[in-house]
């Protein structure tokens, strides 16, 4: 139950809330030999993870993110059993006494995630970058005509990160000293982005971050126990 709790509270941070597009709301659930993998995204955000389970059949559905989590923190202590009925459109869970249904939506409507693939990973003070970001992240712009603004600029320099962040009415830059090698890494990520890429890193100490381009864009992840990857990043030089 508190591994399955810990694994969804992740994975939540990338439930859309705003969005029409009902399935965002939800969470994938895929069980494969020996493992349950969650995952969830707004489009922007992509989060995923996978705990350990006794599987007895492979498959894959969407659950409503926000409840399912909801559920998950009322459980009592006890092992979690999840039942997808296909031919109902039902999830069961079940925990001690406990006992709940969930309509569910298909799998095969959940987006694709999306895959970074030869970027190269670089790992990176996870207290340092998460400094940087929560000091300059109030100055980011909300309003997303000009989405540039919506973003961080984030450097890594010899011996320290550097963020910046401006609405075009204020302006916050932090320099964070950090040790150790940094890899030469210069983009814009959308500010929401960077928080959960920074806090979703599991304990403490280093986590992996890369920059990846690939047909004009670009995308930023992380790596620990979980998958963290946001799809709107930005060159440094971008104006628009």
């Amino acid at each position: 139950r508190d591994e399955l709790g810990a694994k969804l509270a992740v994975v939540a941070r990338a439930v859309s809330t705003r969005t029409a597009v009902q399935i965002l709301s939800g969470i994938l659930l895929r069980a494969e030999t020996g493992e349950l993998h969650i995952a969830a995204t707004d489009m922007e955000l992509s989060v995923r993870t996978s705990l350990e389970a006794q599987v007895e059949g492979e498959g894959a559905v969407v659950v409503p993110g926000r409840l399912l989590l909801d559920i998950a923190r009322g459980l009592p202590e006890s092992e979690v059993a999840i039942e997808h009925r296909e031919e109902e459109g039902l999830v069961r869970i079940t925990c001690g006494p406990s006992n709940y249904r969930l309509n569910t939506y298909s799998a095969a409507d959940f987006p694709r995630l999306p895959v970074v693939e030869g970027a190269e990973m670089h790992s990176v003070d996870r207290a340092g970058l998460l400094d940087a970001v929560t000091r300059v992240q109030r100055s980011a712009s909300r309003d997303e005509s000009r989405p540039v603004l919506t973003g961080i600029l984030l450097r890594f320099e010899t011996g320290r990160i550097v963020a910046a962040a401006t609405d075009s009415y204020r302006l916050s830059v932090r320099e964070t000293p950090v040790t150790g090698d940094l890899p030469e890494l210069e983009a814009i990520i959308p500010a929401r982005a960077l928080v959960e890429l920074s806090r979703i890193a599991a304990g403490e100490g280093d986590l992996e971050l890369g920059i990846q381009e690939a047909s004009g864009s670009r995308r930023a992840a992380s790596t620990g126990s979980s998958r963290t990857t946001s799809s709107s990043c930005r060159r440094a030089s971008s104006t628009s």
